[in-house]
């Protein structure tokens, strides 16, 4: 539809109906136009404010490493950095170095980076999307200001809601970092789920940890 034909204002109406049927809805709010939906347009709270979830990256959503993982990890680097296929399976062995060690952590990345035995080419590609992940602000190792999706996920199961990923004040660069996270993360966690179904259906009992 043209501009102005009330596009938005339809995808609003639809997340809002969706929620209060129970559905949990995640939108990649590029625009910063569904940030309000828990307000009246006087900016009072309206009736969907506990179930409205604003997250902006690098401010009240950062995530650590070992949230990420290295299946995400690699889809961030590929798909969003453009880190080429040998460089690929140099940061998984420099991955599998750390966690092994339990140092997987932002400053010890780089150094392994800085010290790993490989082509100069493939180091300098590391460096230059390790620089790219530490300045984008949306990564910490501190476990206290990251924010856990899953535990947002289940907030919204009993009485739906939204999750509303704030897109508007972030650089395109780092825009397609924090896409491909939500992308990995929700795949990782259908798959969860699919898994515990199946496993239910077969009598089986699960620890998803």
């Amino acid at each position: 539809g043209k501009k102005g034909t009330g596009k938005s204002h339809l995808s609003k109406l639809l997340v809002l109906e969706l929620i209060t049927h129970g559905a949990t809805v995640v939108i990649l709010d590029l625009n910063g136009e569904y940030v309000n939906l828990g307000q009246t347009s006087d900016g009072k709270v309206n009736r969907f404010h506990k179930r409205i979830h604003v997250l902006t990256p690098g401010e009240n959503f950062k995530v650590t490493l070992s949230q990420t993982n290295l299946f995400v990890m690699l889809k961030i680097m590929s798909y969003a950095l453009n880190l080429p296929g040998t460089s690929s399976r140099e940061f998984r062995r420099i991955w599998k170095f750390l966690k092994e060690r339990g140092l997987l952590k932002l400053h010890e990345l780089g150094e392994a980076i800085r010290g790993w035995k490989c082509n100069q080419h493939v180091r300098d590609a590391l460096f230059s999307r390790y620089y790219t992940l530490l300045h984008s602000n949306f990564f910490t190792d501190n476990m206290a200001e990251a924010t856990l999706l899953l535990d947002l996920f289940h907030k919204t199961e009993e009485r739906g809601g939204a999750i509303i990923i704030d897109l508007s004040n972030t650089s395109s660069v780092d825009r397609q970092i924090v896409v491909e996270y939500i992308l990995g993360k929700l795949q990782e966690l259908l798959s969860c789920l699919l898994y515990t179904s199946d496993a239910a259906d077969e009598g089986l009992g699960v620890d998803l940890g």
